[in-house]
């Protein structure tokens, strides 16, 4: 089956979900990031074969989707697709397709699956045919984007020595994100 990390946090208004601070005994932080404790991201990791049990599991060890409240919510899904190689470099497409599906048992009303590639490294969807994400996505019954399609915005962060960052303009379009990095290192 293959392992993933997952991040999972709000999307709409801003960025800041994704760097934040925690603050408050609740553990949000200043976008209300349910899944930030002491300015910790929280992290879990499973094993098995079931990859969508395996995805319940781990999210349900960092507090679960109920804090995200997907009920007729639009999700970005935000693999990694650096390039044509497949895992690990790219996210597994099988976690994918999991994610997807777990997302919409909770009640997500529609979900996309979007990255861009290294410019070098060529066209987002030729690069998510050859992993199998793209087929993944769509059997999993959502719909895919291609970043360098799209415009861009510019977002502000709560950073010392870069205040403000270009991101995908479906960071606003989409209810919430669920971020599937790999872990890797830039050997690969």
């Amino acid at each position: 089956a293959g392992a993933s990390a997952a991040g999972v946090f709000r999307g709409g208004t801003n960025l800041q979900a994704a760097t934040e601070e925690a603050g408050g005994s609740s553990g949000s932080g200043r976008s209300g990031n349910p899944f930030v404790r002491g300015r910790r991201s929280l992290v879990s990791a499973v094993g098995g074969k079931d990859l969508a049990e395996m995805v319940r599991r781990a999210v349900s060890l960092i507090g679960g989707f109920g804090p995200l409240a997907l009920q007729g919510k639009s999700v970005l899904v935000k693999p990694n697709v650096v390039g044509a190689n497949g895992n690990p470099t790219t996210t597994n497409p099988a976690v994918v397709a999991a994610a997807v599906t777990v997302l919409y048992e909770d009640g997500a009303k529609q979900v996309y699956v979007g990255d861009m590639s290294a410019l070098i490294r060529g066209s987002t969807a030729k690069n998510m045919e050859r992993t199998g994400i793209l087929a993944a996505a769509r059997d999993a019954g959502a719909e895919p984007l291609f970043f360098e399609d799209h415009d861009w915005v510019k977002v502000n962060v709560p950073g010392k020595y870069m205040m403000e960052v270009s991101v995908t303009e479906w960071i606003r379009k989409v209810d919430r994100v669920v971020n599937l990095p790999v872990i890797k290192t830039h050997e690969y």
